[in-house]
């Protein structure tokens, strides 16, 4: 996830194979961030033999 300043938060490292979903709820500490701003995920599906897909996401402050 990449801040408005550009810094950037990992949801999710490179585990559990080609298989792996990415599901569930991410808590970060944002209290150093602007949240104002344009806030966007970047998505890279590492996995060989595989294609990956966003479905939906969401950011709450």
């Amino acid at each position: 996830m990449a801040a408005p300043d550009g810094s950037l938060c990992n949801i999710h490292s490179r585990t559990g194979g080609s298989a792996g979903n990415v599901t569930g709820t991410f808590t970060f500490s944002l209290s150093s961030e602007v949240l104002n701003g344009t806030w966007t995920l970047r998505v890279n599906d590492s996995a060989l033999g595989d294609t990956g897909r966003v479905d939906s996401w969401s950011i709450t402050f």
